[in-house]
């Protein structure tokens, strides 16, 4: 019997790592501080092998620029079909707080079937 409990035990604390959203897609939040004037990254888990693909949902562009999205370069031993992290370049423009929204999907089934959403929350300084 007690060896029932460690096997339950264990999936309810993974149940508790991640949550879904309303529409079923995991969502997480993270939050980042930066100076005005002074670039930041934020770097996202990538699927790309399997046709996921990290798309910009919003942004408060008064607050932050977007810069560039690339792929975080691989080192040449990385076991083959891995995916390089997903990397969004952004720039502080004025003292304040929003959020950044991402959803990934596919390209080809748009943003109405994504599997993932994340969110920073970002506070900009002076």
């Amino acid at each position: 019997m007690r060896n029932l409990f460690l096997p339950i035990g264990l999936a309810m604390l993974c149940s508790l790592a991640f949550f879904e959203s309303a529409d079923g897609t995991q969502k997480n939040t993270d939050r980042l501080t930066s100076p005005v004037g002074k670039a930041f990254q934020i770097k996202l888990p990538s699927l790309s092998t399997s046709g996921y693909e990290w798309h910009l949902v919003s942004y408060d562009k008064k607050l932050v620029a977007f810069k560039e999205k690339h792929l975080e370069e691989l080192p040449e031993n990385a076991p083959l079909g891995r995916s390089a992290a997903e990397i969004f370049v952004f720039q502080g423009l004025k003292p304040g707080s929003s959020r950044i929204a991402f959803a990934q999907y596919r390209s080809w089934e748009g943003p109405e079937k994504a599997s993932n959403k994340h969110e920073v929350e970002v506070k900009i300084e002076p």
